[in-house]
């Protein structure tokens, strides 16, 4: 089976950059590539330049960002999404790796 579109399951804020790179890293590679944040807070990453920077990649590679949780400051690629809603666009991918979550 080929794999053309990889869905990013993201549960610990420990996970969080490592996860975006991964995304990066495929979109490069052609792929279609989405992101879901799950239940993450994202307010202590609103002054956080390498996080910035890293969206600012995923936009220019037109990766797309879910989360549940708005964000409190401006946050370009990422955009809300209700679980419900994160569940049928996950459904729609070839592949789902999930980073954090287990026990942690």
């Amino acid at each position: 089976m080929e794999v053309n579109r990889v869905a990013f399951l993201v549960k610990a804020a420990d996970d969080l950059k490592e996860a975006l790179r991964s995304a990066a890293g495929l979109g490069v590679e052609d792929r279609t590539v989405a992101v879901f944040l799950m239940d993450l807070d994202l307010t202590p990453y609103a002054g956080d330049e390498a996080f910035r920077e890293l969206l600012e990649l995923l936009g220019d590679l037109q990766i797309e960002v879910f989360t549940n949780r708005r964000p409190d400051f401006a946050s370009e690629p990422i955009r809300y999404a209700s679980l419900e809603e994160m569940g049928a666009l996950i459904g729609q991918h070839d592949l789902a790796i999930c980073f954090g979550g287990s026990g942690r």
